[in-house]
């Protein structure tokens, strides 16, 4: 099953944004409803495991900050993996933080655990 990870919540905007675009435009404000993000997280949850999502994906979505209400837009079962994917800045943000190269290593050896 998928668990949603501890790590902000941010809008994708389209790559025609730069990066320093989506962070005028997707700023993360602390003064964020902690009851409206574990809805968000628990939804986002729900899709994931009615799809049967499995490894890494990416889920669209709109959010409404205030109720966690989500509106899913689009779901990626192979999302581009760029230097600004929001994966990677997602991995980055942990505590401890989670480099490229360990968070794929770590993809792999789960793919190859569940092939066995």
């Amino acid at each position: 099953m998928v668990k949603p990870e501890e790590s902000k919540i941010a809008m994708w905007f389209s790559a025609f944004h730069s990066t320093e675009e989506r962070a005028k435009i997707c700023r993360y404000e602390d003064d964020r409803n902690e009851e409206a993000l574990q809805k968000c997280k628990q939804h986002i949850e729900i899709v994931a495991n009615t799809l049967g999502l499995e490894g890494f994906s990416r889920i669209d979505a709109f959010v409404n900050v205030h109720t966690g209400e989500v509106m899913v837009i689009e779901v990626n079962i192979v999302p581009v993996m760029t230097p600004s994917t929001i994966l990677i800045h997602q991995a980055l943000s942990e505590q401890p933080p989670m480099y490229p190269q360990q968070f794929f290593r770590t993809v792999l050896d789960l793919a190859l655990q569940r092939s066995k």
